[in-house]
């Protein structure tokens, strides 16, 4: 069953880029784009290795087939969007040279001006947005068909729910392409188009999910190694009260006084226990996710709402209210990483503190 998942959400990849790179020979009227097909060459090498030699298994923090998915698909999209931003420069320079004003209209000039050019980008523009607002969604239901390996059902709908809202906030700020100041400038056109493009990189790590969903991933292997290491540890500290100069393990049944050299502490807890426990906040997949999700969404999105407000005075409801959005989320993701660093502090503070006390009890 994973070797038939993994080969139809590969299909669904190279079908959706195919169709992007016609899209682009209808936008440009163009067929020489068709050579952008040979972008698809690494995910069909890539569904090859892990069809033939990894029979259809995911690998566990990172989605190759979706980063070379998204590098066949998004070049198309960069290319549609500069075509569409020299027609829109062509056309308005032309509608403004033909264009006639009706006085008796209420409409002002500039909105009469406005709406004879928005006309002749309708039908194109919708072909762009047609691709671009597909492909995150074509990125949550290939995650929804890839082989999950340990992940439940249950936990692969969490997954799945976590992907929506990213993808939905990405869908969003393509909305930024409607505003008045970005239609013509070069340079904020391609600012959006690389927050679009970098906010897509989360897709490829496997992080951005909450502790549960990412527990589940472990494999079987690594869990019965765990457990055993534990079991180990455990037995260890019930066993090793006392110890030999010459490195003889001591059974506690024993006579302990004909054994030569013999040292016996005096309190359990000076014994040094290894903790299997890590040190390090940052290596918990929550908190990698939450900093993800930090670095390539919600910081950039804001700093350039935030640019549109302040710099091109750009005030305009939608622009406000998901600005507002993004730094509500913002602050909601540092808060979270805030309160992961307390409860984290405070469970290794309470699993020594009874480590010390059951020690003590022998």
């Amino acid at each position: 069953m994973s070797y038939y998942k993994a080969m139809l959400t590969r299909v669904i990849f190279t079908l959706h880029s195919l169709f992007a790179i016609y899209i682009v020979t209808i936008v440009t009227a163009d067929t020489r784009y068709w050579t952008l097909a040979l972008a698809v060459a690494p995910l069909l090498i890539e569904s090859t290795i892990t069809i033939n030699k990894r029979k259809g298994k995911e690998l566990k923090w990172v989605c190759p087939s979706v980063f070379f998915y998204l590098m066949s698909v998004v070049p198309s999209v960069w290319i549609m969007e500069a075509e569409l931003l020299d027609q829109r420069k062509a056309d308005y320079i032309t509608k403004n040279m033909e264009f006639e004003f009706n006085p008796n209209s209420s409409v002002s000039f500039y909105n009469q001006l406005k709406q004879a050019t928005e006309d002749l980008q309708a039908e194109r523009t919708q072909l762009v947005l047609a691709v671009e607002q597909f492909l995150p969604f074509v990125l949550i239901v290939g995650r929804w068909i890839l082989p999950a390996g340990a992940l439940s059902r249950d936990k692969l709908s969490q997954l799945l729910l976590v992907y929506i809202g990213l993808a939905a906030d990405i869908i969003e700020f393509l909305e930024t392409y409607k505003e008045d100041p970005v239609k013509f400038n070069e340079q904020l056109i391609y600012a959006v188009l690389s927050l679009w493009t970098w906010s897509l990189l989360q897709f490829v790590f496997v992080v951005t999910m909450t502790r549960e969903a990412q527990d589940a991933i472990d494999s079987i292997e690594e869990e019965e190694k765990r457990v055993k290491k534990q079991r180990q540890l455990i037995i260890n500290d019930r066993t090793c009260c006392c110890y030999s100069k010459n490195n003889v393990h001591i059974d506690p049944n024993m006579n302990l006084e004909a054994i030569p050299g013999l040292i016996i502490p005096q309190r359990m807890k000076d014994i040094e226990i290894e903790d299997n426990e890590p040190k390090c906040q940052c290596l918990e997949s929550e908190v990698w996710g939450i900093v993800v999700t930090l670095c390539l969404q919600d910081v950039p999105f804001l700093i350039l709402r935030l640019v549109l407000i302040c710099h091109f005075r750009v005030y305009s409801r939608t622009n406000v209210f998901y600005s507002f959005k993004n730094a509500l989320m913002l602050s909601l993701q540092v808060y979270r990483l805030a309160a992961l660093h307390h409860e984290r502090n405070e469970i290794l503070k309470t699993e020594r503190e009874e480590r010390l006390k059951l020690l003590e009890s022998y």
